[in-house]
């Protein structure tokens, strides 16, 4: 406690760039522009009025840990927790009918879904690693590229329709007289056309419930806690391991895992799980079996760290916070896959609030790093060199006073900053901003997609032949959202 109460009054005292570092100079103007409101969706949420699931004791809402990934069809990949149940939930969305489709419940027992992060396999699979409340497990989840095929041979004798909508089958149970009920309403629910236009975001929300509502109808009293066709495993034990989870899936489709593991008796570690040499990412037989390294340790830990992680062929690169006392110190740890050697890289200036909020993407030869420094004072951008990688004492400053933030680079250089803005008490508030920047030195553009004040929000963006996506939410929405950008 006394810890979050020093660094709480750090932050807030250091509000400016003047006493942080040299070279930390005000950022340049950014020409501004509010989003098309026709390409944001509420894709997500609760009934209007609702009431608190039975047990809570207030209403969470749904949407939290929200993900977003394309594949390279172009489907478009969601996932998020429901805070209402304590579920973890996947989906596509359907980007001609403005819908979630192919509802899923991935993990429903206990409180499931903190620190949630989706990837795709090679073939499009996805892959989830979160958070169980209850069990304290790191959990990391997948669904096969052909579980239809297996969920439908062990539950149905015979299909007579294979247009099955599996949105009103994430809670399915064993008994098969309710299982071919559902089949007869799915092919006839396959045969209204599709309404022409954009709904309204309400509308889309409306059929998101009526899918999760029949979800719930069907739910029998003896399930086991993973969805239909999903597969779960445990990663490691601790209560809030998985702090600042990242999730990458490498071209073999082997999971790779960086997350916080606190610990009470060895000080809060940053530790790095990948399968054990000659593994498959995903055989059944291979599944629970990982190889669990240290990179650092003594470190601090809190819910609301968001690190950087990339994996290469031959070597990890990560970006952390290392929490010592009211410091915050942005640091890089560096893995060798062949030897399992870590280089940690500490930067040479102390005493400062940085890397609390980290993300970091490698292209050729060149890291570039993204960080929030001193507290909400500025978002920064330096760049390394990966043969010498040191954390440079000058920063380029992005953005004043921002929060949460994430970064997609895409293939034609282009990077996009999605974060959520203080604001300029004078000029402007607060919102969700969307930044693109064609080059290190070129000036920023900003797309407004959000107004107002959120509490610790949530947000995600992924890319695909030139169209960004991006999802937020918070505690206080209670539902998500998504934009196209193109």
């Amino acid at each position: 406690m006394l810890r979050w109460i020093l660094t709480v009054l750090c932050i807030t005292f250091m509000f400016g760039c003047d006493g942080m570092t040299k070279g930390c100079a005000a950022p340049d103007s950014i020409a501004s522009r509010r989003a098309d409101s026709s390409h944001v969706y509420k894709v997500v949420g609760l009934e209007q009025n609702a009431q608190p699931a039975p047990g809570n004791d207030q209403v969470y809402g749904t949407g939290w840990y929200p993900n977003i990934e394309v594949d390279d069809t172009g489907g478009i990949h969601l996932a998020w927790t429901n805070a209402e149940y304590g579920d973890v939930m996947y989906a596509r969305w359907d980007p001609e009918a403005h819908r979630t489709r192919d509802v899923q419940v991935v993990e429903r027992e206990g409180a499931a879904g903190s620190f949630l992060k989706l990837a795709l396999g090679p073939k499009g699979e996805p892959i989830l690693a979160y958070y169980n409340q209850t069990t304290h497990q790191l959990r990391l989840a997948h669904r096969p590229k052909d579980w239809r095929t297996k969920a439908l041979e062990s539950k149905l004798d015979k299909v007579e329709n294979e247009s099955v909508d599996f949105e009103i089958q994430q809670r399915g149970n064993a008994q098969k007289k309710e299982t071919r009920q559902l089949s007869k309403k799915s092919s006839n629910t396959s045969k209204v056309k599709k309404a022409k236009g954009k709904p309204s975001g309400t509308n889309a929300v409306e059929s998101f419930l009526e899918a999760q509502k029949n979800a719930r109808e069907v739910k029998s009293d003896h399930e086991p806690p993973m969805g239909e066709g999903w597969l779960g495993e445990n990663v490691a034990y601790g209560e809030f391991v998985g702090i600042g989870t990242s999730l990458v899936i490498d071209s073999e489709g082997s999971p790779h895992i960086l997350f916080y593991h606190p610990d009470a008796k060895h000080g809060d570690r940053l530790r790095y799980a990948r399968r054990h040499r000659n593994m498959e990412g995903f055989s059944e037989e291979h599944l629970g079996r990982f190889k669990v390294l240290t990179l650092d340790e003594d470190l601090g830990a809190s819910h609301k760290i968001q690190t950087g992680f990339w994996v290469g062929s031959d070597e990890v690169i990560a970006s952390y916070a290392a929490w010592q006392g009211i410091n915050i110190e942005l640091r890089l740890a560096i893995v060798d896959l062949k030897s399992d050697s870590v280089q940690v890289i500490e930067p040479k200036r102390k005493k400062e609030v940085d890397g609390y909020t980290s993300t970091l993407s490698v292209h050729d030869n060149t890291i570039d790093v993204y960080s929030v420094v001193s507290g909400a004072s500025a978002l920064a951008h330096f760049q390394l060199n990966r043969e010498n990688p040191v954390i440079p004492m000058e920063r380029k400053t992005l953005l004043s006073r921002p929060g949460p933030t994430s970064i997609t680079r895409l293939a034609k250089g282009e990077t996009f900053i999605l974060t959520w803005g203080h604001g300029d008490t004078r000029n402007e508030g607060p919102g969700l901003w969307l930044l693109k920047s064609t080059s290190y030195n070129a000036p920023l553009e900003k797309v407004v997609l959000d107004e107002g004040k959120l509490e610790e929000p949530w947000l995600d963006t992924a890319s695909r032949d030139g169209v960004l996506w991006a999802v937020w939410t918070s505690p206080d929405m209670h539902s998500m959202k998504l934009y196209r950008h193109k």
